[in-house]
């Protein structure tokens, strides 16, 4: 059993290495291995990079085996002087508006008839998909100025104008890019999507054309945008870890896409005026509203970790004692 102190981490991740060594997936760099300033040799995702967590023991070089994942502090919610916590309020403000706007439709009998006026339950939607594209363009802006590439140019003084900040770059090679920016443009999607909802008197036509076109297409996107965000914190297919965070929020999100992909079928309006599945239009957008509000709380507990093993290290060398470092666990 590991009875180590509750311990919030203070570390963060370097911002240099020595002997960096870039790990790919396919054409994308998801981890970097070298050695801290510290001496230990530990390994940096490219999530956690960005997320400004501590970095990862490594315990076997070759087969990049590090330590078990730095137990989360599941009761901490308050942080608002955290970037990442803001956004994370603002994706699930966004998703409960989407499951709300659903549920009305559904389960008539809830809230009172104002809410289920047309125009209130558009409004709900409307609303959801600024608080998503708001909190998309937050996440676009931190993944453009936390790039792990970074940490490979600091070795031969490329990143000497680091503290600059960017508002667009092109990082083709970094999947969290291309997770956020598939996603941002979802939901801008969403946002013509809900807001064309407002005008009156659409043939079927134009129905499909100005609200049912970017509601498939923005679906797409966040279908994407899900695929890179696993492929960038599993780093090969098919991995799944019970006790990793971000494999959680990555799956939640998949499943949420898939429900708003089906519910976006399904609001196909057909030549008699009605759409194709009304049934699976609801259900869907209220699932994956459920989806996307876990996945957006789950963002909160990951800023919150406890030490790792090299916080360990360093705290038992500023201050000795008889026991060593503790939960040294295998990790994938």
């Amino acid at each position: 059993m590991n009875n180590h102190p509750k311990i919030v981490s203070a570390e963060r991740s370097p911002i240099r290495l020595h002997d960096p060594r870039a790990i790919f997936f396919g054409p994308f760099i998801t981890r970097v291995v070298g050695t801290n300033e510290s001496g230990n040799t530990c390994v940096i995702t490219s999530r956690r990079h960005r997320k400004k967590l501590q970095p990862l023991l490594l315990l076997d070089f070759e087969n990049l085996i590090h330590e078990e994942m730095p137990r989360k502090i599941w009761f901490q919610f308050w942080a608002p002087k955290q970037f990442s916590w803001w956004m994370a309020i603002f994706f699930m403000i966004g998703s409960a508006l989407f499951g709300l706007g659903a549920a009305l439709a559904i389960f008539p009998s809830i809230l009172t008839p104002w809410w289920h006026i047309p125009t209130i339950n558009n409004l709900v939607f409307f609303v959801g998909s600024i608080f998503f594209t708001m909190a998309g363009l937050m996440q676009f802006f931190e993944v453009v100025n936390a790039d792990i590439a970074d940490i490979l140019k600091a070795l031969s003084g490329a990143t000497k104008n680091k503290l600059r900040w960017h508002f667009f770059i092109w990082r083709p090679r970094s999947l969290g890019y291309l997770a956020c920016v598939t996603q941002v443009a979802g939901t801008i999607l969403f946002n013509f999507n809900t807001g064309d909802t407002f005008y009156a008197g659409l043939s079927t036509t134009e129905q499909n054309i100005i609200i049912w076109s970017p509601n498939m297409l923005g679906s797409i996107f966040f279908l994407a945008s899900s695929v890179f965000a696993y492929m960038e914190v599993a780093h090969r297919m098919g991995y799944f870890h019970l006790t990793d965070i971000t494999i959680w929020m990555a799956l939640l999100n998949f499943l949420g896409s898939v429900a708003f992909q089906i519910s976006a079928v399904a609001s196909f309006v057909q030549g008699d005026g009605y759409l194709l599945w009304l049934t699976g239009t609801n259900w869907g957008t209220f699932l994956g509203g459920i989806c996307f509000l876990v996945a957006s709380y789950l963002l909160i507990p990951e800023l919150f970790e406890e030490e790792g093993a090299i916080a360990q290290k360093k705290r038992a060398k500023d201050t000795p004692s008889p026991a060593g470092p503790q939960g040294l666990r295998q990790g994938a």
